[in-house]
């Protein structure tokens, strides 16, 4: 199975949070390949820490 770089699924997440009107920004960048991801998510007053394992699960059922 193929996998996508970390930049690719960044740049897809970011669509898809601008598209169900969200607004998602990058902190940092680090290796656009192969980087780790993390990502924090604010909905109504819980934050949700999510690793890059469960984003490529999350994304890839869709």
């Amino acid at each position: 199975m193929t996998r996508l770089t970390s930049a690719t699924l960044v740049s897809a997440l970011r669509r898809r949070v601008d598209q169900a009107g969200g607004s998602a920004m990058i902190l940092a960048k680090g290796d656009p390949t192969a980087g780790g991801i993390l990502v924090l998510t604010y909905q109504k007053a819980q934050i949700h820490a999510s690793s890059s394992a469960e984003l490529v699960q999350r994304v890839s059922r869709r």
